[in-house]
């Protein structure tokens, strides 16, 4: 039991290294699983939540004075252990179902964009104009790795709509760009 608390623990980092070129931009870096995740995030927010539970990876940021119960944004940092080579699942897989969560959720204020698409990365958002009573847009970035499956995930809050939002496809592509995810092998 000793062994197992102790790997879990050791199976991620996380470091907030301020950006030399953008002191309000850090670093957060975990090792998950087979790989490193690595993103840039403004540096309003900080870690509230932090769970291994094999085959499942998580971690959750929010604005300085949020939980993870009570927030305005969140960064989401997930892995899904052998996803890639056991389950042979990818990124277009975890894209669809999380795309068939919210369309399940907010059926008549359900919008979807895609922002980024190619052989190891997909990224969209995701859109309910009304979720319980507020919005939520989430921007999805889910990478295939060597064995695992990653995402990195921007979610925002607002009022309610009775419709659709307009994704706002220039903030969100702005976000995507900040955000730089990447995989790296472990070293």
């Amino acid at each position: 039991m000793k062994n197992t608390v102790i790997a879990v623990l050791l199976s991620f980092i996380f470091v907030g290294n301020v950006d030399a070129k953008n002191p309000e931009i850090f670093t957060h870096v975990s090792k998950v699983y087979s790989q490193v995740v690595s993103s840039q995030l403004p540096s309003y927010f900080e870690g509230a939540y932090r769970n291994q539970a094999d085959p499942y990876f998580i971690v959750e940021l929010v604005p300085k004075g949020e939980t993870v119960e009570q927030w305005s944004e969140m960064v989401t940092f997930t892995g899904l252990e052998g996803a890639i080579k056991q389950r042979k699942m990818g990124a277009g897989n975890m894209i669809d179902n999380m795309t068939e969560g919210f369309s399940n959720a907010c059926p008549n204020t359900f919008a979807a964009q895609t922002l980024l698409e190619n052989p190891e990365m997909l990224a969209v958002v995701l859109s309910c104009g009304n979720a319980g009573g507020r919005s939520e847009e989430t921007l999805v970035v889910a990478m295939n790795g060597v064995n695992d499956l990653y995402t990195v995930q921007w979610a925002e809050r607002g009022k309610a709509t009775s419709a659709p939002k307009k994704i706002d496809k220039k903030k969100w592509s702005s976000r995507l760009q900040l955000l730089n995810p990447k995989l790296s092998p472990l070293n």
